[in-house]
C-alpha cells in the first residue's frame, strides 16, 4: 500500500497541501502556500518511505528538505502553533486517504482492517515524532533570527548613541521610537547565577504595567542586562517601584530629545555600575540622582574612592553597629546644618544623645567634626552608598 501511494505521491502531496491551505487562511499568502506545497511533498515522501520500510517511529529523523522548509516558514512569520496545526490536519487527511486506498485496492475485509489500523497507528506515532522535531527546528531558527534582529537593533542603537551627526527624527526612524519629548532611561540587571531573558522581560512588563507605560524601547546588550527607555511625562513621580524577580533596577534622570535620550542612558548605566559595586540586592532601585556623587568620585577607580573614604573617616569606618550609629548621627547633624535639636528630631533621639555620639565621632576621627566638613560629609555619603569595611580588614 505504501508503494502504491508513493507512486502517486505528487497528486497526494498536492491534495494534502490544498486541503490544509483551504482550512487555514494564514497559509494562503503565495509565499507561504508555495512552502506548504513543498513541505507536503517532502513529508509525504519521507512518511511513505519510512512506512514502506517499516522504520520504527522512534528512529524517524526529519529530512534535510523538511528542516529547510521549516526554517523558511519561520522566516515568513508563520507561528509555531499554526505550523503544528497544519501537520495535524495533514495527518488526518493522510489517514483518510490511506483508508480509501485500502478499499480502492480491494484488500479483503479482515486484512484490510489490519492494514488500515497499522497505517493509522504509524501515522499518529510518526506525527508525534515529527511535531517534536519540527518544533525544535522552529525554535532554533526563531532564536537565531531573534538574535540576528537583536544584534542589528543593538548596532542601530550604538550608532544613535554615538553618532554626533544623527538627527532626532532620523534616530527615531532607525529605532522605531519617538525621539522627541522627554525620556527616562532604565537599566535592568539579572543578579541570578543563571541569568535569563525571561526574568528581565517579566520585570520590565511588571514595571511598565505599574507605571501605565507600554510604548517603550528595550534592547538587550548581553544576556544579563536590559536597556530601556520610557516616554516620561512631567507629572510622573521620580520614584520607581521595586523590580520583581532577581533583578536590579537603575534609572537615569529624565531628559528631553536626543540629547536627553543619550544622557539619561549614560546615567542609568553608571547608576547600575554603582549598584553592583555596592553589592545591592535584587529588588532594589538605584536612582542616578541619589548616587551622582559616587559616580563622579569613582571615575578614577573604586580602589581610590575607598582609599579616600578610609583616609577621611579613619576609625569611624568600622563596620559595626555602634560605629554605624555614630556615622548616621554625624550625617544627620550635617544635614540639619549643625543643629543638635534638629538632628535629634530627625533621628528620633534626645539631643544629649546626639552630643554624646558626636563626641564619640571626634574621638574616632581625631579632630572636631567641624574641621574638614566637606571632606567628611562627602566620605560619609560615599560610605553610605558603597558600604564600609573595618580599617584592618584589607581591601
Amino acid at each position: 500500500m505504501a508503494d502504491a501511494l508513493l507512486a502517486a505521491k505528487a497528486s497526494l502531496a498536492h491534495d494534502m497541501a490544498e486541503h490544509v491551505i483551504g482550512l487555514m487562511p494564514e497559509l494562503r499568502p503565495p509565499q507561504i502556500a508555495e512552502l506548504i506545497h513543498a513541505s507536503c511533498d517532502a513529508n509525504t515522501t519521507a512518511f511513505l518511505d519510512n512506512l514502506g520500510r517499516g522504520v520504527p517511529t522512534d528512529q524517524v529523523i526529519s529530512t534535510p528538505e523538511v528542516s529547510a522548509y521549516t526554517r523558511d516558514l519561520v522566516r515568513t512569520g508563520l507561528s509555531l502553533d499554526s505550523l503544528l496545526r497544519g501537520y495535524r490536519l495533514v495527518a488526518s487527511h493522510v489517514i483518510d486517504r490511506w483508508a480509501d486506498a485500502v478499499v480502492d485496492h480491494g484488500v479483503p475485509g479482515p486484512a484490510g482492517i489490519v492494514v488500515i489500523r497499522y497505517g493509522t497507528a504509524y501515522q499518529l506515532a510518526w506525527l508525534d515524532v515529527m511535531c517534536e522535531q519540527v518544533a525544535r527546528e522552529y525554535r532554533a531558527e526563531a532564536d537565531r533570527l531573534a538574535q540576528q534582529r537583536s544584534q542589528a537593533r543593538l548596532d542601530e542603537l550604538h550608532a544613535v548613541l554615538t553618532d554626533p551627526d544623527v538627527s532626532a527624527d532620523a534616530a527615531g526612524r532607525r529605532l522605531g521610537y519617538r525621539m522627541r519629548g522627554t525620556h527616562r532611561a532604565l537599566v535592568l540587571r539579572d543578579c541570578s547565577e543563571r541569568p535569563s531573558g525571561a526574568a528581565l522581560n517579566a520585570a520590565l512588563r511588571a514595571l511598565g504595567s505599574g507605571l501605565g507605560v507600554s510604548d517603550y524601547l528595550a534592547v538587550r546588550p548581553d544576556g544579563r542586562t536590559l536597556w530601556c527607555w520610557l516616554p516620561w511625562p512631567a507629572s510622573a513621580s521620580p520614584r520607581l517601584p521595586a523590580p520583581s524577580g532577581p533583578v536590579l533596577l537603575a534609572a537615569g534622570r529624565p531628559g528631553r530629545g536626543l540629547d536627553g535620550f543619550r544622557r539619561s542612558h549614560r546615567e542609568a548605566v553608571e547608576a547600575v555600575e554603582i549598584a553592583v559595586l555596592a553589592g545591592r540586592q535584587a529588588g532594589t532601585v538605584t536612582d542616578y540622582a541619589d548616587v551622582e556623587l559616587a559616580v563622579l568620585c569613582t571615575g578614577s577607580g573604586i580602589d581610590r574612592t575607598r582609599d579616600y573614604i578610609e583616609a577621611t573617616l579613619g576609625e569611624l569606618i568600622a563596620d559595626d553597629e555602634p560605629t554605624g550609629r555614630v556615622r548616621a548621627t554625624l550625617m544627620a547633624f550635617y544635614e540639619a546644618n549643625s543643629n543638635f535639636r534638629a538632628a535629634a528630631a530627625r533621628l528620633g533621639i534626645h539631643h544629649n544623645t546626639v552630643r554624646y555620639r558626636l563626641e564619640q565621632a571626634e574621638r574616632l576621627l581625631g579632630h572636631p567634626v567641624g574641621e574638614r566638613r566637606l571632606a567628611l560629609e562627602t566620605a560619609l555619603h560615599l560610605a553610605g552608598i558603597l558600604g564600609v569595611i573595618a580599617p584592618d580588614s584589607g581591601p
